[in-house]
């Protein structure tokens, strides 16, 4: 009963924000504190924090209709069932835009990131092929 209640509860405050204008539905995110543990470390604690801004930056560039649902079904914690009531829409739409939204926040993540993962483990020229080589040669596949 308290878990109905809580979805009731989430799903009227995400229908007063969404009815506010999309400015109030795209703040949903924001608004929404992930939990870091206290004893982890600095660095830690602050790759944390980039990753989550990533992230809100991306949902908050997400198109409405796909918006939406990501943050109801993602942040706001609604079943299926629940966000296509909230919404008006069939649970399979629920399903297809969350897909969608979902493969939108990868590829927003993946172009901001990936340039970065480049540079973070640049070839080494020699010292690479002299590896290659090495690793090669111990399995077994030298010529």
């Amino acid at each position: 009963m308290a878990v109905a209640h809580r979805h009731q509860r989430g799903a009227w405050a995400f229908a007063q924000k969404a009815a506010n204008g999309s400015d109030a539905a795209k703040s949903t995110s924001r608004n929404h504190q992930v939990p870091l543990n206290p004893s982890d470390d600095p660095e830690r604690m602050m790759a944390q924090r980039q990753i989550l801004e990533l992230v809100e930056r991306a949902t908050d560039r997400l198109p409405d209709v796909y918006r939406t649902v990501f943050v109801a079904r993602v942040i706001e914690g609604l079943s299926i069932d629940e966000t296509a009531e909230l919404l008006d829409v069939r649970p399979e739409t629920v399903k297809t835009r969350l897909h969608r939204a979902r493969a939108l926040v990868r590829k927003a993540l993946a172009d901001q990131i990936g340039p970065v993962l480049l540079d973070a483990f640049p070839f080494a020229g020699r010292r690479c092929e002299r590896l290659t080589a090495a690793v090669m040669q111990r399995l077994g596949f030298t010529d």
